[in-house]
């Protein structure tokens, strides 16, 4: 998670640093209440500041609302892969490295039918 936030440092509408340790929590241990409370606990937050976290995360894409609601969020399709690979699936010995990386959209798009000088 860690190396993901370091590519994203700068852009706009990408991963804060508050977000980068609640969002490792849902890497590792999924999204659900529990893990809420567990985040909580460590770092001696409230749930509404983690329910504000929840909804800038949604906002930025790390998050959705499958139903329109917030009572089916869950860790978007990308991240919920990774989780699923690295976490469940994947390494025994539970030393996995993972690297975020971003989508960026082009602000004008490249016309294939215009030829190159």
């Amino acid at each position: 998670m860690y190396n993901g936030y370091l590519l994203a440092v700068g852009r706009p509408k990408m991963i804060d640093s508050r977000h980068i340790n609640l969002l490792a929590y849902y890497f590792v241990f999924g999204y659900s209440y529990e893990t809420k409370r567990k985040y909580s606990y460590c770092y001696g937050t409230d749930m509404q500041y983690i329910s504000v976290l929840d909804t800038e995360m949604k906002k930025r894409g790390l998050l959705e609302d499958p139903e329109g609601n917030f009572k089916t969020r869950r860790l978007c399709r990308d991240i919920e892969n990774m989780r699923r690979l690295f976490m469940l699936e994947g390494s025994r010995d539970m030393n996995a490295i993972v690297s975020l990386f971003y989508r960026v959209e082009d602000e004008e798009p490249i016309d294939d039918a215009m030829p190159v000088k």
